[in-house]
């Protein structure tokens, strides 16, 4: 007895009408608060364009392309009589697997999974003096994300994602609170 209930709840599970205008293409766009390490930059955008793939009824595999500008900071004193000078910045962009799990036909969660190449840089001005440089490295990325379709062809979404790389001889951790909006070709 216990055996049929377990598999009619694994294909209730598997089994509802939210599948229906799920596989497409699609673009988007969001805002996103970043920072690299325990620093804070700009606000700057997201842009995404991928594919979703329907795998069952509840569970949509996306397969997208990202670019992120994660702004820049900067920073002047001259507290101690020399000119002290910071400028950061940061971009990134790479491929992401993105696994959707509807808990009903309109919301979702989703882990993000992605390998990125990560352009950072530094410049640190002490007097007359200049350090810092500017390296580009591969990188992982990572997050989770929540989103609700609005209809078949607008999905708003927000989450967190981060990616760590090797840049200028530190493992750096790079990361954004993010919220968008995507447009789905049906």
């Amino acid at each position: 007895m216990k055996k049929p209930i377990l598999a009619l709840s694994l294909i209730s599970l598997f089994s509802s009408p939210t599948s229906a205008n799920k596989q497409g293409f699609y673009v988007g766009a969001d805002l996103g608060a970043n920072f690299v390490g325990s620093m804070y930059l700009d606000s700057h955008i997201g842009l995404v364009a991928g594919y979703d793939i329907p795998v069952s009824p509840k569970v949509v595999i996306g397969i997208e392309g990202e670019y992120r500008n994660m702004g820049s900071d900067s920073a002047f004193d001259n507290s101690i009589g020399t000119d002290i000078g910071a400028n950061v910045s940061a971009s990134s962009y790479g491929v992401n697997i993105k696994p959707k799990y509807y808990f009903n036909d309109k919301i979702y969660g989703a882990v993000v999974v992605g390998l990125h190449r990560i352009t950072y840089e530094e410049k640190l001005a002490i007097g007359n003096d200049s350090y810092g440089g500017k390296d580009t490295a591969n990188g992982v990325a990572f997050g989770i994300e929540g989103g609700f379709d609005l209809n078949r062809n607008i999905n708003f979404r927000a989450g967190i994602r981060g990616a760590v790389a090797d840049v200028l001889g530190f493992d750096t951790e790079f990361g954004t609170f993010y919220a968008g909006v995507n447009y789905k070709f049906n």
